[in-house]
């Protein structure tokens, strides 16, 4: 025999309705999801169907189970009453079925299609914060990066447009926040230090003013900026290093050229007042005299051209007529240095000095220069046959001349006054070619 509804205890009844009333509920929130994304209105009546079911099930079960109580129920009541067990399992199972396969089909078709939420959600999945407003601020649609802003700089949610752009602009924003740029742009850094720009414009919307404020995150163009400008901090530093080092070269070279030409006088004339004692000392032959004659012409002609660019040096050649000039002889050991080389000019400027002096001093009448090659720089020895210094031999300005000219090329320079005299030269080679 098939058991009825009225042979079930009252736990097996009252679960049935609570079955009853939870299908309901699923059948509503599938009706309101219809409504909301508003889908076809076939969809949304396929979802209130089994709801009305569930809904009517419930009523006629509640019912039903007065009749314990000596009331008079309703003949459906009645009738579901004595209705079999099966057939009401029947009607719930297709109920929830129904529901069920409504649901899905909802969830499926909002994948598919965009709606207003669709939309909402979309804007809240966005990096940037938006905002749009009416008249008197108040907010017709705030996605969350914008209200998580809010919160952050102001310490609420966003209920206000306008009281919150005006807070922006005058950078009156919670302590751990800083204000970069206030006005109408602007820029505010937050306290985990990310930085926003923000602005605002005015928008139509179907005939109606709406204001939207939109917050940018800079915070990587705004650490460029400020690298750039640490960068060209430097830059300017630099330039004004390049300026200052410019103008000491310009002096340097001043200096240098000053010096080549004191150097310059301090040979000449001394060859020439040497050569011209020499001739008066004794009898010269007629060649002589020229020699002295010629050599004192030279030292004219420098001093007239003393303004103007350098004579081209006659070299070693020329230095050894020179020498002969005033008595003297020079004898070269090693190679010497390609003319019209730094080492070459600072090499006949000490042959001068030494000349001068071994012919002055010493009454010597040999100078002997011995080269020495090696690990990319050149030693050169002067000695004389003259006698030897009596005393240590003091740098005078010919001397100290020469030493500041070596040094600056970034040679070295000594001098030795025992057991005689002897000038040691270190200078840096400008070319091993020639070795």
């Amino acid at each position: 025999m098939t058991r009825a509804f009225m042979d079930l205890s009252s736990v097996a009844k009252g679960a049935f309705c609570a079955l009853c009333l939870i299908l309901l509920c699923a059948g509503i929130l599938a009706a309101l999801l219809t409504a909301v994304h508003h889908a076809p209105r076939l969809r949304l009546l396929s979802c209130l169907i089994p709801g009305i079911l569930c809904f009517t099930l419930l009523c006629l079960l509640m019912e039903a189970m007065s009749l314990s109580g000596g009331m008079r129920p309703s003949p459906a009541a009645a009738l579901l009453w004595n209705a079999p067990l099966w057939a009401l399992a029947l009607m719930l199972t297709v109920a929830a079925a129904w529901i069920f396969l409504a649901l899905r089909m909802q969830l499926v078709w909002q994948r598919s299609h965009i709606s207003r939420a669709s939309v909402k959600e979309g804007l809240d999945q966005l990096p940037s914060g938006l905002c749009f407003y009416v008249r008197d601020g108040l907010p017709r649609l705030v996605n969350l990066q914008m209200d998580a802003l809010c919160c952050q700089l102001l310490g609420a949610h966003l209920s206000n447009g306008e009281t919150f752009w005006r807070r922006l602009c005058e950078g009156d924003v919670l302590p751990g926040n800083l204000a970069i740029q206030t006005g109408e742009t602007p820029i505010l850094q937050t306290a985990n230090g990310q930085v926003w720009s923000f602005a605002r414009s005015r928008i139509d919307a179907s005939g109606e003013e709406v204001t939207q404020i939109i917050a940018s995150d800079i915070s990587r163009e705004h650490a460029m900026n400020r690298e750039l400008e640490t960068q060209n901090r430097r830059l300017e530093d630099m330039n004004r290093r390049l300026r200052r080092y410019g103008e000491n070269i310009r002096e340097l070279t001043r200096e240098k050229e000053t010096l080549a030409a004191k150097m310059r006088i301090h040979d000449e004339f001394g060859q020439a007042l040497l050569a011209a004692r020499r001739l008066t000392a004794r009898p010269s032959e007629p060649a002589q005299r020229a020699a002295v004659l010629r050599l004192w012409r030279q030292n004219l002609t420098l001093m007239e051209r003393l303004g103007e660019e350098k004579p081209p040096s006659q070299g070693f050649a020329g230095l050894i007529e020179s020498a002969k000039a005033i008595g003297m002889q020079l004898i070269v050991d090693g190679p010497l240095p390609p003319e019209g080389t730094t080492c070459a000019a600072l090499l006949e400027s000490a042959a001068r000095e030494c000349l001068t002096n071994a012919a002055r001093h010493a009454r010597g009448t040999q100078l002997h220069l011995h080269l020495r090659p090696s690990a990319g720089k050149i030693c050169a020895v002067f000695t004389n046959d003259g006698a030897a210094p009596s005393a240590v031999v003091a740098e005078g300005g010919g001397l100290s001349s020469l030493r500041r000219s070596v040094e600056s090329a970034g040679g070295s320079m000594h001098l030795e006054s025992s057991p005689q005299f002897a000038l040691r030269l270190e200078l840096p080679l400008e070319s091993e070619e020639w070795t």
